[in-house]
């Protein structure tokens, strides 16, 4: 019967103190990659491309043959990138994002059970009168042509940048 053994990678914390939201990206992938060279070593030659796609799968399971004249004998090592993948999609949100990333967001809350929001640069919140504003609703998934965004780099512009 094999060996399981079940991890979850924790952000370190470090990373929060990295300055710039692509170099924090960037620093978190390389603690990744890190972390998982020590279970498996063909971590260690692959590109922080290689590792984001590891991590927005979510889980990995890394399987280690213990004894060549025994193949019965595994220990599979089970992953848990969630909390890499969550840093990496709230970046994607802040960068990629229709209306939720954009600087002119408003939120409005007129009642204690409404919450309304409208684009600051277009509506105001007087004129808004429940839920989204007419220009909201139309481009809350992906944003108008006049979006400022809450970071300016997408995510594979950074990693394009950025040299090991």
């Amino acid at each position: 019967m094999p060996l399981e053994q079940n991890f979850v990678y924790k952000v370190w914390k470090g990373v929060d103190y990295i300055q710039g939201e692509g170099e924090r990206i960037i620093g978190l992938l390389k603690d990744v990659r890190l972390n998982l060279s020590m279970l498996d070593k063909d971590f260690e030659g692959k590109s922080l491309q290689d590792i984001l796609e590891v991590v927005e799968k979510n889980e990995l399971v890394i399987k280690h043959q213990s004894n060549d004249e025994n193949p019965q004998a595994e220990i599979s090592y089970n992953i848990d990138l969630s909390y890499a993948k969550n840093r990496i999609n709230q970046y994607r949100n802040d960068s990629e994002g229709g209306c939720k990333s954009c600087k002119r967001l408003r939120h409005y809350m007129p009642l204690q059970d409404e919450h309304v929001l409208f684009c600051d640069k277009y509506e105001k919140k007087d004129i808004v009168d429940s839920g989204h504003s007419p220009r909201i609703t139309q481009f809350f998934k992906t944003g108008c042509g006049e979006k400022e965004t809450i970071i300016s780099k997408k995510l594979e512009e950074v990693l394009k940048n950025h040299r090991e």
